[in-house]
């Protein structure tokens, strides 16, 4: 395996001081009444930042967040900053289930019509959503190793999300969670006991292994709701069908990893132009619980609703939902 965007050692003052230029940016902006930071920044290097914008309902701002942003912090983000309206704040805290979140700057909007779910339709959200994570680290692992590349800051933070997903299906001591302790050694480690190479690949075949085996266990016992067609695209090169079971298929020639030094960063976009997968995975666009399907619908409208009055920034949806809506 080849091995490209490795973690780079970042001070934890270089996050604060991208926080703090685009936090002060944006609160300039007629609009926009609160900035608000997912999570904290535990492995300096590894984490990336999540900003989430609120803005005045109708009011539509053409800016990305990015505007006189430094390139020397640029790798401190690997998305856009998220925004929505005031008006979707306490529906998006109804319907979806993120990590904690804290006002960075502006006018705290959690106080405003706080809609309380009940401890079913709590069960039902954190299972539908960690499906949806499940699923889509699946395709992402899978395309990744039959490039033979591994974007390996990106591999790292989405295996240590697993333990999120294990979280919200309830789920303990299952053989995967030895390789998520030792994965999480590493990454608080990563800059003093940096593993090598051979370690890393020996590492991603086995968690590959493991998570194939979870994978196939969880969607034997589940299905996912996805209100689309039997089969969908969720990029120009990766169709999702229906299926009795999770699986996938490749159609394409490959080229050999060992081009990815020559090639750089185009090395990725020629093996997506030569090609195509396609994944299996049981699914239904027919549900009974009212609040898996109130989500999607009010997924669907946001992403309208940001489509024209906040199209630079991205939408908060999990990556399989946004491919989708």
């Amino acid at each position: 395996m080849k091995f490209i965007n490795r973690p780079e050692f970042k001070m934890r003052s270089s996050y604060d001081e991208a926080i703090n230029i685009i936090s002060s940016n944006l609160i300039k902006i007629e609009g926009v009444k609160a900035i608000y930071q997912f999570g904290n920044i535990t492995t300096p290097g590894i984490s990336d930042i999540d900003l989430m914008v609120v803005v005045k309902n109708t009011v539509k701002i053409e800016h990305s967040g990015f505007e006189n942003y430094p390139s020397k912090l640029k790798y401190l983000f690997t998305h856009g900053i998220m925004a929505l309206s005031e008006g979707h704040f306490a529906q998006n805290n109804y319907y979806n289930i993120w990590s904690d979140h804290h006002l960075v700057i502006g006018v705290d909007q959690t106080s405003k019509d706080i809609l309380e779910r009940s401890s079913e339709d709590e069960i039902l959200l954190k299972k539908q959503i960690a499906l949806e994570f499940i699923l889509m680290n699946y395709i992402d692992i899978k395309v990744q190793l039959e490039y033979g590349v591994i974007k390996l800051r990106s591999l790292l933070q989405h295996i240590k999300g697993v333990k999120y997903d294990l979280a919200f299906l309830n789920i303990t001591n299952i053989p995967l969670n030895t390789l998520l302790e030792e994965l999480n050694y590493w990454i608080r480690n990563w800059f003093n006991e940096t593993p090598n190479d051979k370690t890393l690949s020996d590492f991603v075949s086995r968690f590959d292994k493991a998570y194939q085996l979870f994978v196939e266990e969880i969607f034997s016992k589940e299905i996912l709701y996805l209100p689309t067609a039997q089969s969908v695209n969720i990029s120009k090169k990766i169709i999702l069908k229906n299926s009795t079971s999770i699986g996938f298929t490749r159609k394409g020639f490959l080229l050999p990893a060992t081009l990815e030094p020559l090639a750089g960063k185009k090395f990725i976009n020629l093996q997506n132009k030569l090609n195509c997968f396609q994944f299996y995975v049981p699914f239904t666009n027919i549900c009974k619980e009212q609040i898996l399907v109130k989500r999607f619908e009010f997924l669907s409208e946001m992403k309208r609703y940001n489509d024209n009055y906040l199209p630079n920034f991205s939408t908060l949806t999990s990556s399989i939902t946004a491919k989708i809506i």
